[in-house]
């Protein structure tokens, strides 16, 4: 089967999601309707936090706060890691390690990365929530 990709938003060369990981994750569960309850847990529950995991994010970027920065673009990005959300992990990455390098970026450059962030990661979600529904049907 094809992986479906997206257009990168703002990662580079990343996609805003690879179907990749849904594909394994049916693959290693063996169950279509197993992996597509597992798969639509993970999605809502980050479409539940992403909200305010990001305006948390936005508060750190603004009071100049690198260490609670890379914390939250640390959570943002395994979330994102889990469901195949490539460019926002990417995102979330380059976030987190201005963070924890201790030099980080200087604000306008964050919160265009956050924004950019939040559209990768809407983009990314509507891709696997499609993905996993058509994965969900393949074998019925």
């Amino acid at each position: 089967m094809d992986a479906a990709e997206l257009p990168s938003d703002g990662a580079g060369d990343r996609p805003a999601f690879a179907a990749e990981m849904l594909e394994d994750t049916f693959e290693l569960l063996g169950s279509d309707d197993e992996a597509q309850e597992y798969i639509e847990v993970l999605l809502d529950r980050i479409e539940r936090d992403a909200p305010a995991l990001l305006a948390d994010l936005r508060v750190a970027i603004e009071h100049d706060a690198p260490e609670e920065m890379a914390h939250i673009a640390h959570g943002l990005k395994t979330r994102c890691a889990s469901i195949g959300l490539a460019a926002a992990r990417e995102l979330a990455a380059q976030l987190e390690h201005a963070g924890r390098s201790g030099d980080p970026i200087a604000a306008p450059s964050a919160l265009a990365m956050l924004a950019a962030l939040d559209r990768t990661i809407t983009t990314g979600l509507a891709a696997a929530r499609s993905a996993c529904a058509r994965l969900g049907r393949s074998d019925a």
